[in-house]
């Protein structure tokens, strides 16, 4: 009979053999329609209005909302106002394909595109459900203006004169002058390199 160690052990590394054959996934947003225009490998959506062109683009996925990036082109001489709180996008996806229920789904091949329907089919999940409108784009000016604070604060703190390593540094030029000549014991050479190893 085996140690209960030795089974556990064994136990661990099947599970962590069997999660490792398991597909992961990587979400990605792509316009209904394709425009063939594109922006750092990343197909954008077009929209024109008032002679305004609006260039959308997917580009990444963060726990609690999609990021996109905007490039607008206006070739008039009119000012624009852009409020980014107006966007919104409405999500949908392309339907899942007819199966059979007694059938077993196919793994899709590393790096192979699939839906999301497919996604869900091959990892046995039910296909989570889309949002019910659209969903509205947040305000980054609160965000933006909290970083502009801290980095503020930041550059405060690195322009403020240390007085501290000021201080060390005339006591290791005093400790360094003194020694000139002289022998050191041990214990002070040791006070003069932890004084150096401060200041470093």
């Amino acid at each position: 009979m085996q140690p209960f160690y030795l089974r556990a052990l064994s136990l661990l590394a099947l599970f962590g053999l069997a999660t490792a054959c398991a597909p992961t996934y990587q979400l990605g947003l792509k316009p209904a329609k394709s425009t063939n225009l594109w922006a750092e490998g990343r197909e954008q959506a077009q929209a024109v209005a008032d002679s305004v062109e609006v260039r959308l683009s997917f580009v990444c996925y963060e726990p609690t909302r999609v990021v996109f990036e905007a490039e607008y082109l206006n070739p008039t001489r009119r000012s624009l106002v852009v409020d980014p709180a107006a966007f919104q996008y409405e999500a949908n996806r392309l339907p899942a394909p007819a199966s059979n229920p007694k059938a077993k789904c196919p793994k899709p091949l590393p790096g192979t595109e699939v839906t999301a329907a497919v996604a869900a089919a091959s990892a046995s999940l039910p296909l989570p459900p889309l949002p019910p409108q659209p969903v509205a784009a947040f305000d980054p000016e609160p965000e933006i203006t909290a970083l502009r604070a801290k980095a503020a604060t930041e550059a405060d703190k690195a322009a403020r004169f240390d007085w501290l390593g000021l201080a060390l540094s005339a006591a290791s030029l005093a400790t360094d002058v003194a020694s000139i000549g002289k022998r050191e014991t041990v214990a002070q050479y040791q006070t003069r390199s932890a004084l150096r190893s401060c200041l470093s």
